[in-house]
């Protein structure tokens, strides 16, 4: 965002919305899917059934801490109810035990032909742990446990979710049928904010066709819920910039309550796997830096450089200390 000159927005299809949206067109989406299959799926009335003729049933796990994630489930597995004739039953759970036993798998690796050609999980992971073949420990239909953020600070971190074999997070074995690697390289590689707007204009045009996930559009201008929060602009973000936020005027000394979207054990950032914890975390460790009013970088701990966009220079602000008996903050404590 934020002025240049005019990108090229391809057409693309906005499914949930207007022509696109209700059962005739969800069903039509299907058909189509089923002539791909190797498995017989089908319709029998409203009604959509599987090889052996009964209605198709899936599950759809929730967060058990989250009144809101249950009512998104809920309302998925209505909508999938109403439109395509599936039984979905929502089933709540820990965020952390889902992560850990639904979200990941044992990193395999291995090899899958994808858009004709072989291409190799050269580096697995949990969360990748290779080509569809290989599953996660527990089976799982479908989850809003999590949710991905589209439209960050740096849109480059954006390939962790979307770049098929070399994607950190693949846990539901997304293919891209576009040559998605070329053109996170072409926006590593853009020289003004044009071309990298158009580089990603391309990138999501082509996952909105895709659709490797549910999109759940949330637009960047909502009104914070609470009237009396403010930040440094006019409209609550996306979350990346949450500890700008407050409620009336900020306070020096005193007390100040937060809340977090999920319980967790631990504020060593070292050890802490549970998404609940990234609040607290940054309230009890400065972090390096943060954004002004403009939404421009200011440093606090540090000050970051570079010439080249690859090797970076972090100069420490003079007389950092640590609280007592701890000293001096200094470059090799990093």
């Amino acid at each position: 965002g934020g002025g240049g000159g005019e990108v090229e927005v391809p057409d693309f299809p906005r499914f949930g919305v207007g022509d696109l949206y209700g059962s005739e067109v969800a069903r039509n989406l299907a058909r189509e899917a089923f002539e791909e299959s190797e498995y017989d799926y089908g319709f029998d009335g409203d009604v959509m059934v599987n090889p052996e003729g009964d209605q198709v049933e899936i599950d759809i796990y929730h967060s058990a801490a989250s009144e809101t994630n249950q009512l998104l489930a809920e309302f998925i597995a209505q909508e999938l109810e109403n439109n395509l004739g599936i039984s979905v039953t929502p089933e709540a759970i820990d965020g952390t035990r889902f992560s850990n036993e639904y979200y990941s798998g044992d990193p395999e690796g291995g090899t899958d032909t994808v858009n004709g050609e072989e291409v190799e999980w050269s580096n697995p992971g949990p969360r990748n742990p290779g080509p569809r073949s290989v599953t996660s420990n527990e089976a799982w239909d479908m989850s809003v446990n999590f949710g991905l953020n589209t439209y960050p600070l740096n849109p480059l971190t954006n390939q962790t979710f979307f770049d098929g074999a070399n994607a950190n997070f693949n846990p539901v074995g997304y293919y891209p049928q576009f040559d998605v690697e070329s053109l996170f390289e072409q926006a590593r590689q853009a020289t003004s904010r044009d071309e990298i707007r158009q580089a990603f204009v391309d990138i999501f045009a082509n996952l909105a066709r895709e659709q490797p996930y549910i999109m759940l559009t949330l637009g960047d201008d909502i009104i914070g819920y609470n009237p009396d929060l403010t930040g440094p602009i006019e409209n609550f973000s996306n979350g990346w910039d949450l500890p700008a936020w407050h409620i009336d005027d900020p306070s020096v000394s005193g007390s100040y309550d937060t809340v977090t979207g999920a319980s967790f054990n631990t504020l060593n950032p070292l050890y802490n796997n549970e998404s609940g914890a990234g609040t607290a975390i940054e309230r009890a460790i400065d972090p390096g830096y943060t954004f002004d009013e403009n939404q421009e970088y200011f440093p606090l701990l540090y000050d970051m450089s570079t010439e080249d966009g690859e090797v970076w220079t972090f100069e420490l602000r003079d007389n950092l200390q640590f609280s007592e008996p701890y000293g001096q903050v200094t470059a090799e404590d990093f």
